[in-house]
């Protein structure tokens, strides 16, 4: 039997032994940051403050910006083969939608690089720029009211149910709640 194999079998054996001494390292680990925030916070800014040409440099390198895009994409529940989808990203010029240059900065301009994707499935529809992203009409409405009242809906990103009027949006944990709020908001305007 070689060492992979014989820690696999012993790992197996203590199971519960890991995942305590897992869930106590996590506790330690907390604790320790709560008792000693104050000298960690010193330690990364005088690290930052020592080092600003090594972190701009990473920041700056290929595997940073593949490994914040695949973060922020995971973040936003896009699904798919990531390498896949980075590669796409990567090697796309012009908008997918009207054909425009793309550009990747820090800022958000019209013609910046988005990844237009549905909202619920979390699917890939295409690589265009900011401004074609933000087009309503590109956009599918969903119409999720299963409560049986107008502008009333159940929010499944959220958890919580959601009263829309407008552009103003209110979320609450029960449907109780949300219809009280909507009736209260139609006699305070049938006051005014």
């Amino acid at each position: 039997m070689n060492q992979k194999e014989y820690k696999k079998e012993y790992y197996e054996k203590n199971k519960d032994k890991w995942v305590e001494y897992r869930k106590k390292q996590v506790e330690y680990k907390k604790e320790y940051y709560v008792k000693n925030r104050g000298k960690l916070l010193e330690k990364r800014k005088e690290y930052t403050k020592n080092n600003k040409d090594k972190i701009v440099e990473y920041r700056n390198s290929e595997k940073y910006i593949k490994s914040f895009h695949l973060r922020n994409w995971k973040l936003v529940n896009l699904k798919g083969d990531y390498e896949e989808i980075y590669e796409r990203y990567i090697n796309t010029t012009n908008c997918d939608i009207c054909g425009i240059l793309l550009t990747t900065t820090k800022k958000i301009t019209s013609t910046a690089k988005c990844m237009e994707h549905d909202h619920i499935s979390g699917e890939l529809r295409s690589i265009c720029c900011h401004k074609c992203n933000m087009k309503p009409h590109l956009k599918k409405k969903y119409n999720n009211n299963t409560s049986g009242h107008k502008s009333i809906s159940y929010d499944k990103q959220y958890g919580k149910w959601r009263y829309t009027r407008g552009k103003k949006k209110r979320r609450f944990k029960c449907k109780i709640d949300c219809l009280c709020y909507k009736f209260i908001r139609i006699l305070m305007d049938k006051l005014e």
